[in-house]
């Protein structure tokens, strides 16, 4: 039961039947990478796209710079993480083709991977395995959960992927021929993916020595190495390895060295230096390998595969045993090395994952020459494992992919409030980047766990020219801390309150108190579901005045029809529930202002004095409530006025409802005022407007 014969004695053996599986394969591979083609990248796995996307939104098509932007740390910008050889591919060709830049990422992505597949065709052939074999693990590898949704997605992943798969190609034939222009190959794609993706060359640099070790075990059946010595085979092995070592390190050293220019980015060099690699601990704890034999069965090949392949493993005999067990560790070998960034991240098994599947293929086939299985039946194993391999990703891949999450509030409102060339500073996103991407924003972002650093928070807001600063958006538990913002953030004078808020979701939006007015001026005409404006109190004896853009973003307003279109108080507006109604807290002396709509025939009005404001020791003497008139040309007229004392008349509690005809009175404005009592005290004039209704 060997999957390397040459001339198979059955005919399942012929490549007819797996070349069919691997057209099936790839159709379906196509049709699932086209499902959600046009949506956001907000989704469970939005971090790191989004983190590619913007590097690639800033990257100048058609040129390949070296210390590229990532705006997510403030000044400098360049924080450069891998070779930007994906983000600049992206950048051409959606400047090309005029493609979106989201879809551009996800073809020039799904292009990368197909472009590995003759790669891996090769590598398997250089193992010795027979065509329909190697048309059998590539069938594998195209229903791969992991590799149908990561292949498409806006990530680095199958670009490093492509390039380690033509190193490995390379290398083998390089090791095997010794021909000049295989070494070439090996060595500029080697470069290539080891600064593409250093993790993802460690994996295959273990594989080419497994590989290397194997090729001269058995260099006694291999022509080419028949009479080779020791020592130009290990030349060979060496040379190979040269230029990709030197270019990875030397990328590793200049992105290090650039990176250390932004103190803010210090997370980087921790989160990709000796965390990556775990402790002894974690490799051997049973919870680490619950996690990712989980992430095996769920991502790669299916539970049922994952037990298949062991079964057939224990059955296997001879040199296909020996391929499987090599493959296999050479998929072992990325987890093992960089343990910590494989718990973490599903998607570090993308480069290591298909040498699982290929030791799945090898295994099975390898079951084509059992004479103890029916014919059906070595034809329908493969066919149930892809078809499970399926309902994995249908089952924990494709809702993502199908769902497309609209662009937030959040973004929304930086977009209309904020100048395309704006900083915005973040604090409680960690660094995730959806929504500077999306907001088209440079960023200042505190990773999480920064807030405690006040004194390092505050060096890096200095460094800021508050003239660039648009916004600052405080999420969770900081978010109206005013401490807090006077600690770190005084140089951009932010003021007493955010501008805007979502009390639900804990956030807020300062803004610099220089560009108040220009908020006000570019607030959208239509109101943010959820983002309430707050506006900051004003110095004494200075009304407070809002304007239709304003009102209609808050939420208090909301029992009025039509809206007025201006509103002004000492002490501003607020709201509170009276009942199951919303109702407007305008705390004497306070004007609003309504045109009246041209069919009006009368307006109805609710209003009163607070409980609190008469109860207790609270002491009232009245509100004066004023509907006036206002026609152009004509001086202004009161419509109706009526004094609330509730402490010496009980028939002033509680709330008044009163529908006044309009009469004459059709056209113009209505003035709504709150006035203090007859002794022109202003204490506990704490009066509310409920519903006004022009009829």
């Amino acid at each position: 039961m060997s999957p390397i014969a040459t001339a198979p004695a059955h005919p399942l053996n012929d490549e007819r039947w797996t070349r069919i599986l691997f057209l099936a394969a790839w159709l379906a591979n196509f049709a699932f990478a086209l499902v959600g083609w046009e949506n956001t990248l907000i989704n469970q796995f939005e971090f790191r796209q989004a983190q590619t996307a913007l590097t690639t939104a800033y990257l100048p098509p058609g040129h390949l710079p070296l210390a590229y932007e990532t705006p997510v740390f403030g000044p400098p910008w360049s924080v450069p993480l891998e070779f930007p050889l994906y983000e600049a591919s992206v950048s051409t060709f959606a400047a090309v083709t005029g493609m979106p830049l989201d879809p551009a990422g996800r073809f020039v992505s799904w292009i990368y991977f197909q472009l590995s597949l003759p790669a891996f065709f090769l590598v398997l052939g250089s193992l010795r395995i027979r065509a329909s074999a190697r048309f059998l693990c590539l069938s594998l590898l195209l229903t791969s959960p992991l590799y149908l949704f990561f292949s498409r997605a806006f990530l680095i992943e199958s670009t490093a992927l492509c390039f380690c798969a033509w190193f490995l190609a390379a290398f083998a034939r390089w090791l095997t021929t010794g021909r000049p222009g295989w070494f070439w190959l090996a060595g500029l794609a080697g470069a290539l993916g080891a600064a593409v993706k250093l993790t993802t060359v460690v994996v295959f640099a273990i594989a080419a020595l497994l590989f290397a070790f194997g090729a001269w075990r058995e260099r006694l059946t291999l022509p080419a190495l028949a009479g080779a010595r020791r020592s130009r085979f290990i030349f060979r092995t060496v040379a190979a390895f040269l230029l990709p070592v030197a270019a990875g390190l030397a990328w590793l050293m200049f992105s290090t060295t650039v990176r250390n220019r932004n103190s803010n980015a210090d997370i980087l060099n921790t989160h990709f230096g000796f965390w990556s690699f775990g402790d002894l601990a974690q490799r051997i704890s049973p919870g680490y390998w619950t996690r990712t034999v989980a992430v095996w069965t769920k991502g790669l090949i299916s539970e049922a595969g994952l037990a298949l392949g062991l079964y057939l493993f224990i059955r296997q005999r001879g040199r296909g045993r020996w391929l499987a067990l090599g493959l296999f560790g050479a998929f072992l070998s990325g987890q093992m090395v960089f343990s910590n960034l494989y718990k973490v991240h599903d998607y570090y098994f993308y480069e290591s994952g298909v040498f699982l599947a290929f030791a799945l293929g090898v295994l099975l086939a390898g079951n084509e020459d059992d004479p103890a299985l029916p014919r059906w039946g070595r034809i329908a194993l493969p066919v149930v494992v892809m078809l499970l391999q399926l309902a994995n990703y249908a089952r924990n891949y494709l809702p993502d992919q199908r769902t497309s999450q609209p662009s937030t509030e959040l973004i929304d409102a930086l977009q209309d409030l904020t100048r395309p060339n704006d900083i915005i500073v973040f604090q409680g996103l960690d660094w995730d980047a959806t929504v500077p991407y999306y907001a088209g924003r440079r960023a200042l972002m505190f990773v999480n766990g920064r807030e405690w650093d006040r004194r390092g928070m505050k060096q890096s807001v200095d460094r800021l020219d508050p003239a660039q600063v648009g916004a600052v958006v405080i999420v969770a538990g900081l978010w109206r801390n005013t401490e807090f913002i006077n600690q770190t953030m005084a140089h951009l004078d932010l003021g007493s309150t955010p501008l805007l808020v979502n009390d639900g979701d804990q956030v807020g939006l300062w803004f610099p108190k220089s560009r108040h007015a220009f908020v006000r001026d570019h607030l959208p005409s239509h109101p943010y579901p959820h983002l309430e404006v707050i506006e900051p109190r004003p110095a004494p004896d200075v009304p407070h005045v809002l304007g239709l853009r304003e009102i209609s973003h808050r939420r208090e307003f909301s029992a009025f029809r039509p809206l007025p279109f201006e509103a002004s108080s000492p002490a501003d507006f607020s709201g509170s529930m009276l009942g199951p109604e919303m109702i407007l807290n305008a705390h004497a002396p306070s004007e609003m202002r309504f045109r009246i709509p041209e069919r009006a025939r009368s307006v109805f009005v609710n209003f009163g004095v607070h409980d609190g404001a008469y109860t207790g020791k609270n002491r009232t003497d009245g509100v004066e409530f004023v509907l006036a008139c206002r026609t152009p040309g004509k001086p202004e007229t009161i419509f109706y006025r009526r004094l609330l004392d509730p402490i010496a008349h009980v028939k002033d509690q509680g709330t008044q409802s009163i529908e006044l005809p309009l009469g004459d009175s059709r056209s113009g404005e209505m003035v709504f005022r709150t006035l203090p009592g007859p002794n022109n005290n202003f204490s506990f004039d704490w009066a509310y407007w409920g519903k006004i209704e022009f009829r």
